[in-house]
Formats: C-alpha cells, structure tokens, sequence
C-alpha cells in the first residue's frame, strides 16, 4: 500500500507540472499569435515554429536597423572633411545612395512584418508585397550603368549589399537557406569594398567606417535570420492574407487563355496532268505553206579567205628587193640585247666600332691583322661578323664575344665574363691569356682553343662540330686535347647511352 500511495503521489505531480506547461504556452499564443495559432504547428516552410511571438520577430529586425543605420548615415555626411579631394557632387551622389539603402532595408522591415502576421502568400501577392524593395535595388543597380565614375566602387557596393534582401523569396526545394545567402552576398560585396579601402584608408576614414557600418549591418542581419528564420523565411499558418496586410483587395491571378486549336488547312489540291491520246504515226506531214525547195550548194571557206585576201591586195603597194629592210645596209632584223657587266662584286669596308657604349662591333675585315680593342669594361660585348684572314686583340675585361661566319680568325683576349661564342665559322684560333669560363663551338670546323694551365675550369660544347681541339699552355709542353665529333649509341637496361667514339690502333 506504502509504494502505490508514492507513485499516486509522483504522477499527480507530474500532472500538475504539465499543467503549469499547458497555461503557459495558452498566455503566450493569447497575446502574441493572431488567431491563437497553436505554436507546435508547423510552419509554411516545413519547419516547426518555435514560441515566438510575432511582435518579438519584427522588433528584433527593427533593433537591427537603430543599432546600425545611424552610424552609416553619420559616415556618410561627414565624407570629404578630413583632407581627401571630394567635391560637393561626389558627397551628395554617396548621402542618395545611403539614403536608397535606407528606404530598401525600411521596405524589407515591412516584408518581415508581414512574415510574422500572415499566412503564405499566393505569387501575385508576394510580387506586390516585395516591389518596394525590388525597387530599391534597381535604382540602385542603375546607378553602376553608364560611364564609369569615381563612386563606381561605392554604388557596386550598395547594390552588392542589397542583393541580400532577396532572403524573403528563398522558399522550395533546392533553395538556399537566409543566413548562407547573406554571407554569401557580403562576400561578393567584398570585391568593391576591398578597393575602396584601399584608396581611402589613409586619406578619408569616413569611407572606412561607412564601408564596415553597412557591412556589420548585412551580418547582423545574417544572424537575426539564424535566429528566426534558419531553414526559409517563416510564415503564420493562421495569420491574416498578406492584402489584408496591405490594406489593398487581393490580386486576381491572370490566368493564360487556353491555347486555340489551330485551324485545319485543307491540303491543296494537286492537279493531274492531262496527257493527250496517243494516235498511231502516219507519214511526216508537209505544212501547206512551205513548197519544198532544193538544197543549195554552201560556199566553201577557202574561197571566201581567197576572194577577201585579192579585195585588200588590190589597195596594197608592192615592196621590192630593194626596200625590204634585210637588204637595207645598215639595218637589220636582229634586236640588241643589253649584257649585264660581269665585274667584281663590291666589298663592303671594315668597320669596327662601339655602339652606345655596350656594343664592340668588328665586321668585314679581310686581311687585317692589327685590330686591337681598347678601353673595355666588363659591361660590354663584342661581336665580329665576317672578317676573314684577320687577327683581334681584345684588351681588358668584357662580358662576352661572339665570332659569326669568319674564316682564318685569330682572336686573343685576357679575361670574358660569361661565355665565348663561335657559330658558323672555320680556322678559326682562339686563346685566352686570362680566365674563361665557358665555351661554345656550333657548326664550325677547324676552331682551336689556346687556354692558360688556370683556366682548366672551363666548359666546354660542341654542336654540328668538327675538329676541336683544345690546348692548355702554362706548362713546359702543350697539352692538347681533342673534342670527340663522333659517337656511338646502345641501349644498356633499356636506356639510350651515348660514349665518344673509339678507334683501337692496329
């Protein structure tokens, strides 16, 4: 008896706190919800209300607009008086714009309203009840048109910015959820704000707290939509119709007019070919006009050219012996013809000279074996094109040397940089009384190479060559080497291996 007394007594507690539970939620659902709509329904977009007032929806968007809307007025006002060059025009262009997403975020607390105090409305009403706001954002948008400006960055903002009040349509499958569209909004937005803080964070901070201002207040807006409306915007089930709301008689819906059925068009009809009976053929029939004539004998062409050849020789003067030009002294058929002369092609004179101060040029020398460079430095270049049995001295330091297409060429230097170059040439003698450090030989044939026992680190290629040789001077005999011009190939484990040539001796 003792143990069902104490679970008569737990349950009638229980009772009494599921009581006090159902009193609370009926003192709610009486002062907030129109119509005493029960708070456990589900909401038009299929997400279970929360016991919410209606009243606590709409100020909570409200306290989003006090709490930032003054300051980006106040930002805005006071652009230009801190140094940075800013014209009365640019000034009153930024205060419209603020001024146009003021009247945008004003129109969508109106839109907000509505959520909280009406059922879901039809596509006609919905249309109605957000055209402010799509109005907004149109102006908005027009003011990026046209020519670009200076503010073109602060109206792409805004117009950015606003794109994020377009949270109240996203309903059905598939659609974004509100918060994740603002942010998403912000951060396209960004794009422009990033430039404009760029340009005005040292001259005029008033752009950068008009910029963060607007911004803050599209995040505080994200957030009040994680709050009442996570998954889409919330309608009332019970609530009043949205013409009702606006006080105007509901929108009729135009409905399309059925489609008329086309009109059948008769095919046309096709007209049979009429053929004529066929008759037996008689005998070829004879007009009985035409009496039959015999045929007459055509004229032959030969004597038509004969008789046409004697008309025009009767008005002719006839030419003797005498006056035919081949018998004429003096004259004669033949005509003159003009012979090219056969002289020696010209020879271009040698020249050597340095070109804007970088450049030594040494070009068609032939037979001059005093050329000597002086006064060098390590900036400039030398370049000898087409001297032939000469001899160039180069004195100092210089950055490189090219030899292109030079026959019987002795070049001496002390000291090259970079490289050595030899393309396109033969015979050709090359010695370095200083360092070098790299080589290069490319389609030449005959080219030796004098390098002092010092500069034994040089490197040394060989392209389309033959007849390289290298000879290191410095030690009682030269040693001379030669560069290989010929290789063999093979495949070792799959690889293509490539060794110089090598001819045992007999």
């Amino acid at each position: 008896m003792d143990q069902l007394q104490s679970i008569v007594e737990r349950l009638e507690k229980v009772a009494v706190k599921f009581e006090g539970i159902k009193v609370g939620q009926a003192s709610i659902i009486a002062v907030g919800v129109p119509g005493g709509a029960s708070t456990n329904e589900t909401s038009a977009a299929g997400a279970p209300t929360e016991a919410v007032s209606a009243g606590e929806s709409s100020s909570a968007f409200q306290k989003v607009l006090d709490d930032h809307m003054t300051k980006i007025l106040h930002a805005a006002g006071k652009m230009g008086r801190q140094g940075a060059v800013w014209t009365s025009e640019n000034q009153n262009k930024i205060v419209e714009a603020t001024d146009l997403f003021k009247s945008a975020f004003e129109a969508e607390k109106n839109v907000v309203d509505a959520l909280s105090q009406c059922r879901k409305p039809s596509q006609p009403e919905m249309q109605k009840l957000v055209q402010p706001v799509v109005n907004c954002m149109t102006a908005a948008a027009e003011k990026t048109q046209g020519r670009r400006t200076e503010l073109f960055n602060h109206f792409s903002f805004v117009s950015e910015c606003l794109n994020s009040l377009t949270w109240v349509v996203l309903e059905g499958e598939g659609a974004e959820k509100p918060p994740l569209h603002i942010k998403q909004c912000v951060q396209s937005a960004e794009f422009y704000s990033n430039k404009i803080l760029k340009e005005f964070r040292v001259t005029d901070v008033s752009h950068v707290e008009w910029v963060n201002g607007i911004k803050s207040m599209i995040l505080a807006m994200s957030t009040y939509c994680s709050t009442y409306h996570m998954k889409a915007p919330t309608w009332n089930p019970d609530g009043i119709s949205v013409s009702e709301f606006l006080g105007s008689d509901p929108p009729v819906e135009s409905a399309a007019p059925p489609a008329a059925e086309p009109k059948k068009t008769p095919a046309p009809k096709v007209k049979k070919p009429e053929f004529p009976e066929s008759k037996p053929m008689g005998p070829p029939q004879v007009h009985p006009t035409r009496s039959w004539q015999p045929q007459v004998d055509k004229p032959n062409p030969a004597h038509l050219v004969a008789d046409v050849f004697d008309a025009k020789k009767k008005g002719l003067k006839k030419v003797t012996d005498a006056e035919k030009a081949k018998n004429i002294p003096g004259r004669s058929g033949l005509v003159p013809v003009k012979l090219r002369s056969t002289g020696a092609p010209t020879v271009k004179a040698g020249k050597t000279e340095l070109v804007m101060e970088r450049k030594w040029t040494v070009e068609n020398h032939k037979g001059n074996k005093e050329i000597v460079l002086e006064n060098t430095n390590p900036r400039q270049t030398v370049y000898i094109y087409k001297c032939e049995d000469s001899v160039v001295k180069v004195d100092g330091k210089v950055n490189a040397i090219t030899v292109d297409s030079c026959k019987k060429l002795g070049l001496l230097f002390e000291t090259v940089m970079a490289s050595v170059e030899v393309v396109n040439s033969s015979a050709v003698d090359v010695q370095a009384t200083g360092h070098i450090g790299t080589l290069a030989v490319d389609k030449c044939d005959g080219v030796k190479v004098y390098i002092p026992d010092s500069s034994t680190d040089v490197a040394i290629s060989t392209a389309k060559s033959a007849g390289v040789l290298v000879i290191v001077t410095g030690g009682e005999e030269p040693a001379e080497s030669a560069v290989p011009d010929q290789f063999v190939s093979v495949f070792e484990e799959g690889k293509l291996i490539t060794r110089p040539a090598e001819h045992a001796g007999a």
